[in-house]
């Protein structure tokens, strides 16, 4: 019980921090990295919160699929440490694509194979699962029109626990029903 509580509890936060995304990137921009304004050093510490509380609440998957949320946490850390270094820094550093490329494309590849596991599950889990796929591309491409939205409905899902992850094996470890 008490690691679902903290899965859904790093959920909801990566809900929360991906909704004032959602807002301030759409309210403000993004900036020119230069960390000149407070709104710049929000949308820092928010993404920050965001991928960690992600990396975070890829543990409801671990059940369905052992690899793919170790992606997603790799990814997440590697993307925290640059974007970190900038919030601390105030600025926003030029090797910061040789971490955020690789964090990101981690990131959305865990994300992205998770979601192909849940795919088969259908109703609410699927509806998850498109959302989960969409969240990192839509947060990083349409993050000016409200892109991390997709992202904050994602892990709202699962923060209500309206997603049940645990309740199917994964695809190596499925074994045919047994006839009598």
């Amino acid at each position: 019980m008490t690691r679902e509580l903290i899965v859904r509890g790093a959920a909801a936060v990566a809900a929360g921090a991906y909704a004032l995304l959602g807002f301030v990137v759409s309210w403000k921009g993004t900036g020119a990295g230069e960390y000149a304004h407070a709104y710049e050093y929000v949308i820092g510490y928010a993404l920050v919160i965001a991928v960690l509380a992600v990396a975070v609440a890829v543990d409801a998957f671990r059940s369905r699929t052992t690899w793919e949320p170790l992606l997603a946490r790799i990814g997440a850390v590697i993307l925290a440490v640059g974007v970190m270094w900038g919030n601390l820094t105030g600025d926003e550093v030029a090797w910061f694509a040789a971490l955020g490329v690789p964090g990101n494309l981690l990131l959305f590849a865990g994300c992205l194979v998770i979601a192909s596991r849940l795919w088969p599950d259908g109703g609410r889990t699927r509806v998850f699962a498109v959302l989960l796929a969409l969240s990192q591309p839509l947060a990083l491409v349409g993050a000016e029109v409200g892109g991390g939205f997709v992202a904050c409905a994602a892990w709202l899902i699962v923060a209500l626990g309206l997603v049940d992850a645990s309740s199917g094996l994964t695809r190596d470890a499925q074994t045919p029903p047994v006839t009598a």
